[in-house]
């Protein structure tokens, strides 16, 4: 539907698609609990990382041909309008970060939980003793 309605190379599309079926590999049966040294998991670091800076690069790209497009048509009384700041931001939001994000905020959901009752601390508290 983005290739269609606003001309986003296909390739690029299919790319960010072939990311989130990694990023999905990572929500396994033992999530939150990921391995931060499995396959999967460093293919997410790298491949989001990858993934932000080609939209990154062709969002720029296509700012820069809109300006100088701008630029000439004016001289024409053309108006030229290409993506805004908000329409880039929400699909960088939407479409490039929000599982990756959602991925590695799961990673503490395990830091602020309490011990389960399987696990045997035992509690020895100091007595003082005064002389």
């Amino acid at each position: 539907m983005l290739a269609f309605t606003d001309s986003l190379p296909p390739h690029k599309i299919v790319f960010s698609i072939l990311c989130h079926f990694i990023y999905l590999q990572n929500f396994s049966d033992s999530w939150p609990v990921i391995p931060l040294s499995s396959l999967s998991f460093v293919a997410s670091c790298i491949l989001v990382v990858v993934d932000h800076f080609m939209w990154f690069f062709h969002f720029a790209h296509v700012t820069h041909e809109t300006r100088q497009t701008a630029h000439k048509a004016y001289h024409g009384g053309l108006v030229v309008k290409g993506p805004s700041f908000g329409d880039m931001a929400t699909f960088f939001g939407i479409c490039v970060w929000l599982t990756p994000l959602f991925l590695f905020l799961s990673l503490s959901a395990n830091d602020n939980t309490l011990p389960t009752s399987g696990e045997s601390q035992s509690f020895h508290p100091v007595a003082f003793v005064s002389y």
